[in-house]
């Protein structure tokens, strides 16, 4: 009987390979237009090449970049519906976090 051939290991390493590109980019603190591809694949330890096949190019790697930082902001941000006290308490530690 044949086993059958799963590739959630490799589905696995393809998302942690992406979300680590991502989280590489997400921690510069040097302007956009002074970040380049090939400094942010030898910082999250992969090819300039699986960089752009992820992301097709620097603009897609920030869009995607953009989108993480919006997700995990909103997920910071989330309160219970009319609970104005702990909206304010949220955004205001957000405000001192992020400035």
């Amino acid at each position: 009987m044949k086993r059958a051939y799963n590739q959630t290991a490799r589905a696995d390493a393809g998302r942690a390979r992406r979300d680590r590109i991502l989280d590489t980019l997400l921690e510069q603190t040097i302007p956009v237009d002074g970040i380049t591809l090939d400094a942010i694949a030898a910082a999250a330890g992969v090819s300039t090449r699986t960089v752009l096949r992820l992301f097709g190019s620097k603009e897609g790697l920030i869009q995607a970049a953009m989108a993480r930082g919006a997700e995990r902001e909103m997920a910071e941000r989330s309160v219970p519906p009319g609970d104005l006290e702990a909206a304010v308490q949220v955004l205001g530690r957000r405000y001192e976090v992020e400035g």
